[in-house]
């Protein structure tokens, strides 16, 4: 059974941070969560050799990969011509996982490590409604409009590792709010801080977009330096102390393995970084036409969860989470500052589904029905929010990729490398042609 205790809690926040309330989940419930997942996963990977179409960022992810475990490496779908050499990516972790799931599981097999990460996530993001103080039912719904969001579903089940990073930095806040609630001995409470500060350094060694969760890390931090109510500031600023300590370690964890790759292509990997948040546009733009263009196209994103955006806007707004706000604004800021495109606008889902949770947040009488708890209209708009997932990403999805099952036919490549190149060892250009990555490795 998990519980949140809230004797002694304070009656609010400084930082806009509606406090939970005691939140029994028996075991037995969270198997409804688990249903819910094999459901999912049956359904997505009943159609995981064909849908989505194969995407340049999936066989980019587990080439970079290669590359890492293969340093001697004479080719590459991202080679940097000037040094003659791969590109190398400090985040290392994410690419050989997916390598891994290749040549474990075949070509499915980064597929498959992208929707177990997604699943991880979404189960991360129930653990923390639940800390945060909400019902097992509304928390569970949030889950589910979070794992099927169609922004965060594109990411996945084309073999990105946003989900094993989101899974680490959503732990990282769920821990630290578990400890905020604390009744464990004072050790257990630093060494959990620890922790949360060295999934936080390793969901960064996963893929670099984990900054775009760290305001939210940090709110939740703050929020566990809040509640040492009573002490001084110099107690306080413990939690960023051990919080410290455990990125620093697993910082230096990560590291050890690539030492002298990064050493030696030091200054690759700070012109891959800057070319990968800089805008690609040839055309010389001002500063404010690059910024206002890149505000629309996140607007332009976000078009595929307006009823998740929409409902975010009023939970922040209505209940005042200041807080919230100031870590979404930074995100969003940071966002900005770097290439907008659907695959970064993701990591804002999290602070959408926590700015929507307010609006269901238990009060005094955790006791009484829902109906007496939640205004209509809120009821309504918690059926929209799970509908519009679940019927873009779930029944849409899987119905288009029926019906184009024979022309996504992944064979269909490994017979035309065959006819067109053939087995052995060739050296082959295919610029733009990413599809036959897979089918040009297995033929050897």
């Amino acid at each position: 059974m998990i519980s949140t205790n809230i004797d002694h809690l304070p009656s609010s926040s400084t930082l806009g941070i509606q406090l939970p309330v005691a939140v029994h989940v028996p075991w037995r419930i969270w198997g409804i969560w688990w249903l819910v997942l094999v459901l999912v996963f049956t359904v997505f990977f009943a159609s995981i050799d064909f849908a989505p179409i194969l995407f340049q960022d999936e066989v980019m992810n587990v080439d970079l990969g290669r590359t890492i475990l293969n340093a001697d490496t004479d080719w590459s779908i991202a080679w940097m011509a000037n040094e003659n050499r791969p590109v190398f990516l400090l985040s290392y972790v994410g690419p050989v996982l997916q390598e891994f799931a290749y040549l474990s599981i075949g070509e499915v097999g980064p597929r498959v490590s992208g929707l177990v990460g997604a699943f991880v996530a979404a189960t991360a993001i129930v653990g923390w409604l639940l800390a945060r103080g909400l019902s097992y039912k509304v928390s569970f719904i949030l889950g589910i409009v979070f794992l099927l969001d169609p922004l965060f579903v594109q990411a996945y089940t084309t073999a990105r590792v946003d989900g094993w990073t989101m899974a680490l930095c959503i732990s990282s806040c769920w821990i630290l709010r578990t400890n905020a609630l604390g009744f464990q001995h004072e050790g257990y409470n630093r060494l959990f801080v620890v922790i949360s500060g060295a999934l936080t350094a390793l969901a960064f060694f996963v893929w670099p977009s984990a900054v775009f969760l760290f305001p939210l890390i940090l709110l939740e931090l703050f929020y566990r330096a809040n509640r040492l109510a009573g002490e001084g500031w110099n107690l306080k600023l413990w939690p960023f102390l051990y919080f410290g300590i455990g990125g620093f370690i697993m910082g230096g964890i990560m590291i050890i393995p690539i030492a002298l790759q990064v050493i030696e292509m030091f200054e690759s990997i700070v012109k891959a970084l800057i070319i990968n948040v800089q805008p690609g546009n040839e055309i010389r733009t001002s500063y404010l036409d690059e910024k206002l263009a890149t505000s629309l196209e996140l607007l332009r994103v976000l078009k595929f969860t307006p009823v998740l955006f929409l409902t975010a806007i009023f939970g922040a707004f209505q209940y005042r989470q200041i807080g919230l706000g100031i870590a979404c604004l930074t995100a969003t800021a940071l966002l900005i500052s770097t290439v907008v495109y659907i695959s970064r606008v993701q990591y804002l889902l999290p602070y959408f589904i926590l700015a929507a949770s307010v609006v269901y947040q238990l009060k005094e009488h955790p006791k009484t029905k829902p109906r007496a708890r939640f205004p209509k209209m809120a009821v309504a708009v918690l059926t929209l929010l799970v509908a519009w997932p679940v019927a873009f990403s779930f029944f849409s999805r899987t119905m288009v990729a029926l019906g184009e099952r024979g022309e996504r036919d992944s064979t269909l490549m490994h017979k035309a490398a065959i006819s067109m190149i053939g087995t052995g060892e060739h050296t082959v250009a295919l610029f733009s042609s990413f599809e036959f990555y897979y089918a040009g490795r297995s033929i050897g």
